[in-house]
């Protein structure tokens, strides 16, 4: 007998999920690559904003490097301009000048001519032409320092950056010493008189003034210097050196020294900072400088005499009052001196300081007011620099080296005499009489010579003016602070 088996039909057809199946991850991929889409639509969105964004900050920057390479041009132009002006002073005019006050002038100038204020030279940007816009500032404490504010902009979009720009000057300078050698026996800047059998011998005079009344030479002279009017002195004084002073002023007294015979003959020779060459005792006394020393007083009496041993190095000596009543000073060693005298300087009798010395060993810088008074036969072998003081010789006295003053008032008379090469006081009226004389060369502010006295020129040392710089490339004209986005 045959079973018959019944099948559900119904129950294992699946045909239809597999179309289900397809239909859903259709959709599925379908909302996906939507999302897709859009989140790139966006993202390149975003990206292209941010590429205009970070040009825009660019574009503003190129306009603070484009202003700055221009304000760069405008200090540059401003140094050349300055270092032009300065080679065509004087040396006189050099001295004076200040190079980095003329230097910042100029450079304000020209950056205040300063005219472009936009910079359009870019590539497009997808399109669009971008821009710079340039506001310049300067601070209103400090002339030197500016504000570069810079706007960069592509379409509609915009940024602002700015900079601190200063102009900064740093430059070296080689000394070039400079040197001035009289030509002229007498040059003056005023006027020059002559009467009785006074005269100048052996070169040229000059004057500053183009008067020709201010030269007075009488008409039955057999001989007159020829004089040259409206002739500048182009040189000053050097400077006075208050620096070695101050220095000096910083030393120690030396310690207390005695001097004996025997425990009941003695004396000091050094005594709370005077150096005392005023007993027999201290006649002959030799001071022996290891280094650079300083004294209140120097007090030589009674004919007695000083040796200072320099050594065989230069030395520098301070003292207040270089008090020489009646002695000698006699300078040895292969060094050579240097003495500093702040208050005063007092010579009497025949009193003399490096007597049969070189002129070359010895110079004196005096501070003090009080007039140099050289009035009997007192002798200095050295040079003197007495930056306000007058000076007047008399009798046989006198500085037999090259003489400087800054005073008003230079007087010899008797029989005094200086053998000065160069006698430079352009401040002072220089008055000769009697039989003074005057070898080698004067500057001075007038001059006036009567009776025997006279100047006989010589050729002179060269008068050291001081030193003319000349300036070097510059190192650094300008600096810059951070960029600042606003």
């Amino acid at each position: 007998m045959r079973k018959l088996y019944k099948h559900n039909h119904t129950l294992k057809n699946e045909n239809g999920y597999t179309l289900i199946i397809v239909l859903m991850v259709l959709v599925v991929m379908s909302i996906l690559g939507i999302s897709l889409m859009s989140v790139t639509a966006t993202t390149m969105k975003q990206s292209s904003g941010e590429r205009t964004d970070q040009s825009v900050y660019y574009i503003a920057e190129a306009g603070i490097v484009q202003k700055r390479e221009e304000l760069n041009n405008k200090v540059n132009d401003a140094f050349i301009s300055t270092k032009n002006h300065y080679e065509t002073l004087t040396n006189k005019e050099k001295l004076k000048f200040n190079f980095k006050d003329y230097f910042y002038t100029q450079a304000e100038q020209n950056i205040a001519s300063s005219t472009v204020n936009q910079f359009s030279n870019y590539e497009e940007h997808f399109g669009k032409k971008p821009k710079s816009t340039i506001i310049l500032t300067k601070d209103k404490d400090d002339s030197k320092k500016y504000y570069i504010k810079s706007t960069g902009e592509i379409g509609g979009k915009k940024r602002t950056v700015t900079q601190e720009y200063i102009v900064y000057l740093v430059v070296e300078t080689t000394p070039t010493p400079e040197t001035y050698t009289p030509k002229y026996a007498v040059h003056v800047k005023n006027t020059i008189s002559l009467s009785g059998s006074a005269n100048i011998y052996g070169a040229d005079i000059a004057t500053e003034s183009p008067n020709p009344g201010s030269i007075d030479i009488p008409s039955h002279y057999s001989h007159k210097p020829k004089a040259d009017l409206n002739t500048p002195i182009d040189i000053e004084l050097p400077s006075f050196p208050e620096e070695n002073f101050k220095n000096l002023e910083q030393l120690k007294y030396p310690n207390n020294e005695e001097v004996k015979k025997n425990d009941s003959n003695k004396t000091r020779v050094i005594q709370d900072g005077d150096l005392l060459i005023n007993h027999y005792l201290t006649d002959k006394y030799t001071l022996n400088m290891t280094d650079n020393m300083k004294f209140k007083n120097i007090i030589l009496s009674s004919n007695y005499s000083l040796t200072i041993n320099v050594g065989n190095t230069d030395k520098s000596l301070l003292v207040d009052h270089l008090n020489i009543e009646n002695g000698h000073i006699k300078i040895i060693g292969s060094g050579k001196l240097t003495i500093y005298v702040k208050d005063k300087i007092t010579t009497n009798s025949s009193s003399t300081v490096n007597n049969n010395g070189s002129i070359s060993k010895l110079k004196v810088y005096y501070k003090g007011n009080n007039a140099i008074n050289m009035a009997g036969d007192q002798r200095i072998y050295g040079s003197l620099y007495a930056k306000n003081a007058n000076i007047k010789f008399g009798g046989s006295g006198g500085f037999q080296g090259d003489i400087y003053s800054g005073g008003s008032k230079v007087e010899l008379d008797g029989a005094s005499s200086a053998i000065t090469k160069v006698f430079f006081a352009p401040n002072a009226d220089i008055t000769l009489s009697g039989s003074g004389n005057i070898t080698g060369a004067v500057i001075a502010k007038s001059f006036t010579a009567s009776g025997g006295a006279y100047v006989q020129y010589a050729s002179s040392n060269p008068i050291p003016i001081e030193t003319v710089p000349s300036y070097d490339d510059p190192k650094q004209l300008s600096s810059q602070g951070a960029l600042i986005e606003e």
